[in-house]
């Protein structure tokens, strides 16, 4: 009953999260479109035939106003028909088209027929024709492409916005209810692996930190306020920062006796092998708690979930996050056994460590550190409607370069490390559902970070999506006149092409990694 259940929940969460997500970002281009008076033929969640050929028609439309609405059956999207979207230079060569098409299926060319006297009853239709004409003359004056560069980049990065705007939102729902975070950590130095840059300083486990720079210390988060503002005096330049060298003075108590040390530590990382960096931001110990166990890992994959403490690998006790860490590293394509204690009980499971997307040849198994200890933390709302786009720009910042590294990967051909970092329909649908069990809160997490990747992907300059729109305008603006259809319709046919079959591919890579 519990899975049935959890299956619910899990097909609701993503019905919810996506649907949500595509009728804002539509909602967006829609609403832009009625503020220039551009007419919108067609709304529609999801993909029907009137957007692709092969699909079904919807199974549920209304027409409202000179506006269709419609419910595809295929939920994984949707479209804002507009009036004018094509250019009718375009149209016409497409028409020529499809005209040639039909001349070549036909044996025989039709027969041109004798013109025919007007009747009365051809007079009444004449005036019909003219008054539809007039109609549609009014229509095409507000059509898509008769519109100024600024007021067509607006409606196709008005989905965008609007993503961006429910995301905003979401964190300042969330901030303002409040939300259960990681209790700090007292600032007791944690375990630390033979011949360690704090090792060779004299700083041993156990050791309670008291004291950096200067200024006092009592927990985790104290800590990292105090090196966020040590970064924050490195040079600009990034090169420049990561060749720097700075002092830390530390004061430290140790049985009952207090003693200082002065470190002068190499400001870089990257190397395969923990820096003198990595201690330090290391140093706090953490509880070898999971806080979440990523979908399709090694370590989701053989039971291990949320609210598990390690304690044991290969019968060797297990106490804190970073020894966990330092065994996990150097296990790459070893079977390890695991015990965890979950809420009193003792579970073994058995698995193999896979290799980081990060760094070569270093094993992980695909789990976030936490703190079993939570805190409900909130704040009022003048403060969280300021903090939450700045929480949405820096996530999506980091969106963007965490899309930079995959293409970069994907140029190295490093093909094993993109399918791990990409997920399609299928990935998303099982985040989707898998959060949604988690709870609310880390179901609104997720849909802040699906609303923020799909304004991101939307934006890309490629044929066919949102950035890709904006650019064809831009063309426009600049050369007054449109991209020429013998160039344009090939672009756009191998782009709808290319991201279906990308779909396809990230598809299947989604179902190879759930096995």
């Amino acid at each position: 009953m519990d899975h049935v259940l959890s299956a619910l929940i899990g097909i609701g969460g993503f019905l919810l999260a996506f649907g949500l997500a595509v009728f804002i970002h539509e909602l967006g281009h829609f609403l832009a479109a009625k503020m220039f008076k551009v007419p919108v033929e067609r709304f529609v969640i999801g993909f029907d035939k009137d957007a692709m050929p092969f699909m079904p028609r919807c199974i549920w439309e209304k027409e409202i106003g000179g506006t269709i609405y419609g419910l595809a059956l295929v939920p994984l999207g949707g479209y804002v028909k507009m009036t004018g979207t094509i250019h009718p230079e375009i149209e016409k060569y497409l028409d020529d088209k499809d005209a040639e098409k039909e001349a070549k299926k036909s044996k025989d060319g039709a027969q041109a027929e004798e013109p025919v006297a007007a009747t009365h009853d051809d007079e009444a239709v004449n005036k019909v024709s003219r008054a539809s004409l007039t109609g549609q003359a009014m229509i095409d004056q507000g059509a898509l492409y008769r519109k100024p560069f600024w007021q067509k980049t607006i409606i196709y990065s008005a989905g965008v916005f609007m993503n961006l705007v429910l995301a905003a939102a979401i964190l300042t729902v969330q901030a303002v209810k409040g939300q259960y975070v990681d209790a700090p950590l007292p600032a007791v130095v944690g375990w630390q692996a033979p011949g360690s840059f704090l090792t060779a300083q004299g700083i041993l486990e156990g050791d309670r930190l008291t004291a950096v720079n200067g200024t006092p210390v009592e927990t985790n988060e104290d800590y990292w306020k105090v090196l966020g503002e040590v970064s924050q005096s490195l040079p600009e330049d990034e090169e420049e920062a990561r060749q720097s060298v700075v002092t830390l003075a530390m004061t430290f108590e140790r049985g009952g006796e207090t003693f200082e040390k002065t470190l002068e530590v190499p400001w870089k990382s990257g190397e395969k092998e923990p820096t003198p960096l990595d201690d330090i931001a290391s140093l706090i110990s953490r509880p070898a708690y999971v806080e979440y166990a990523i979908q399709n890992r090694p370590a989701y994959k053989a039971g291990i979930r949320r609210g598990d403490t390690i304690t044991d690998v290969d019968a060797e006790p297990v106490n804190d996050w970073g020894e966990l860490v330092h065994i996990l590293r150097g296990s790459l394509g070893k079977s390890l056994d695991v015990k965890v204690d979950r809420a009193g009980e003792t579970l073994a499971f058995t698995l193999k460590p896979m290799e980081s997307t990060e760094e070569d040849g270093v094993g992980q198994i695909g789990i976030v550190a936490g703190n079993p200890e939570k805190v409900r933390y909130s704040i009022p709302f003048s403060q969280a409607i300021v903090q939450s786009p700045v929480l949405v720009y820096e996530n999506t910042i980091r969106y963007v370069l965490n899309l930079k590294k995959i293409g970069g990967r994907l140029l190295h051909g490093e093909i094993n490390k993109v399918r791990q970092d990409l997920g399609g329909p299928v990935a998303i649908a099982q985040m989707a559902g898998y959060h949604a069990n988690l709870g609310f809160d880390d179901f609104l997490r997720f849909l802040v970070m699906l609303n923020i990747a799909l304004a991101v992907m939307n934006l890309l300059p490629y044929p066919v999506l949102d950035g890709g729109h904006i650019v064809l305008a831009a063309w426009e603006a600049v050369f007054r006149a449109p991209m020429s259809p013998k160039i344009l319709v090939p672009v756009f046919n191998w782009g709808l092409i290319s991201l279906l079959v990308f779909v396809v591919l990230v598809t299947l890579s989604d179902f190879i990694k759930m096995f």
